[in-house]
């Protein structure tokens, strides 16, 4: 992180519009993240900003997916690698793989549930996160 540097405004600027500011060195550019959503990017080529309207579920998903990894504890090629793949499945998603992968998913999930003596209908969102990191610590442990 040494060509990264972030300002969290929210401790610095409590009053602040701004919520946090991420410089790249390298670049000279720097991103703003305001309260409402506002995303401004400041480079040497020029700014842009714009306002989100809303979080797309699957971004949602990623998202959170990307943190838990982080929580956990990934860093370096393990977590490149998890981007990777990732971008692959956004990348299949796109091509229309979308029910396949889904059916796939779904499946393997019914399965495992079923392994474990969980009945897949009616878990609940939070339950799945619960899973989904306690899987992590497992397969962490194990490394």
């Amino acid at each position: 992180m040494t060509h990264y540097r972030v300002s969290d405004f929210t401790s610095l600027a409590p009053g602040s519009d701004i919520v946090v500011v991420v410089y790249y060195e390298a670049l000279g550019g720097y991103v703003e993240l305001y309260k409402d959503g506002t995303v401004k990017l400041v480079s040497k080529g020029g700014t842009i900003h714009t306002k989100f309207k809303e979080l797309q579920k699957r971004d949602w998903i990623r998202q959170n997916y990307i943190q838990t990894l982080i929580d956990a504890g990934v860093t370096g090629q393990e977590l490149e690698k998890a981007l990777e793949v990732i971008a692959q499945v956004e990348s299949n998603l796109i091509e229309g793989k979308t029910a396949d992968l889904k059916q796939q998913t779904d499946a393997h999930l019914r399965d495992w549930c079923a392994q474990k003596g969980l009945h897949y209908e009616s878990l609940s969102e939070d339950e799945f996160a619960t899973i989904v990191a306690e899987g992590l610590k497992q397969v962490r442990k194990k490394e």
